[in-house]
């Protein structure tokens, strides 16, 4: 992690543009979502979106990736390959569910 992403007002800001998306995204299909509707939901002004990502397709990938991180981190101590290709895949059609 960058200096910059260990910033607390980072992490905040890019956890509120993460929840908008989902928001977002359980009403409207991914490629509708703009970076207008984005900010407006999270509460941040369009210069800061675009200081962390430069298109909502970017915002998803992050998404998705940090999720995947998120899954190896809590079975990393098992190391167990099966449980959390399992846990990523349950995680990854969740969030296809909402798009």
């Amino acid at each position: 992690m960058t200096p910059r992403a260990a910033d607390p007002r980072t992490i905040r800001t890019v956890a509120a543009l993460r929840a908008a998306l989902a928001e977002l995204i359980a009403d409207t299909p991914v490629d509708d979502v703009t970076v207008t509707q984005l900010c407006a939901a999270a509460g941040i002004p369009r210069t800061t979106y675009y200081s962390h990502f430069g298109s909502v397709p970017e915002l998803l990938v992050s998404t998705l990736v940090e999720a995947v991180h998120d899954v190896i981190a809590v079975n990393e101590p098992q190391a167990d390959i099966e449980a959390t290709a399992s846990l990523f895949l349950d995680r990854f059609t969740d969030a296809l569910e909402l798009i």
